[in-house]
């Protein structure tokens, strides 16, 4: 779910059926996929904004996809948001998951979407995990992609109320293994401008 710069690439998979079925229905057993892969980014962006003060961050991700489109994941990288003391996170671990929808040739990814970052000591403060539902809507057009996302928080990290984030993508294919690509969107949270920060737009290519 990240926009991030890549510096060095490296991916390991497994794939299986993982099926229980009676063996007369064997034939008909749905297939399950389990793909991991690790890599290390030059930095880790997040909606603009670097999460690991524009350092190299090592990240990896293991998802099991199931039947008419659903899958379950989890996603570790390295943080540092450069917080005071024990309250400043040097990890952050996303749980999620969801179901592809085909919509008329469009591609609807419905995700409910846990951000958590598990050696934060905020003290009894404010909690820097926080949970959001995502939706994404994706149309290929030949070598064209194009991709509009809508997430929803009813906390954003650190107790600063309601979130929510609009974003849209366009990407096309030149071979097989280069792409390019332009993202636009806007955060804008609740409580914002009362802990030091704003509501913001960026791009990026």
């Amino acid at each position: 779910m990240k926009t991030m710069t890549k510096l060095l690439l490296g991916a390991a998979s497994l794939t299986g059926l993982l099926a229980v079925a009676a063996p007369a229905f064997a034939q008909d057993a749905p297939p399950w996929a389990l793909t991991a892969a690790v890599d290390i980014q030059s930095d880790y962006k997040f909606r603009g904004l670097s999460q690991n003060k524009r350092e190299p961050s090592p990240q990896g991700a293991v998802t099991l996809t199931g039947p008419d489109g659903f899958y379950v994941s989890s996603w570790a990288s390295t943080v540092d948001w450069q917080m005071g003391g024990q309250s400043n996170p040097g990890v952050e671990w996303d749980i999620y998951g969801g179901k592809h929808t085909d919509l008329w040739g469009v591609d609807w990814n419905l995700m409910p979407y846990y951000y958590a970052y598990p050696d934060a000591n905020t003290f009894g403060g404010p909690k820097a995990s926080y949970f959001e539902l995502i939706n994404q809507f994706t149309k290929a057009a030949g070598p064209f992609s194009f991709t509009a996302t809508w997430a929803w928080s009813p906390q954003f990290t650190l107790g600063t109320g309601t979130g929510n984030y609009l974003a849209g993508l366009a990407s096309y294919t030149i071979n097989d293994w280069l792409s390019i690509s332009g993202n636009v969107g806007h955060q804008w949270v609740q409580a914002a401008k009362y802990n030091g920060s704003s509501d913001y737009t960026y791009a990026d290519i």
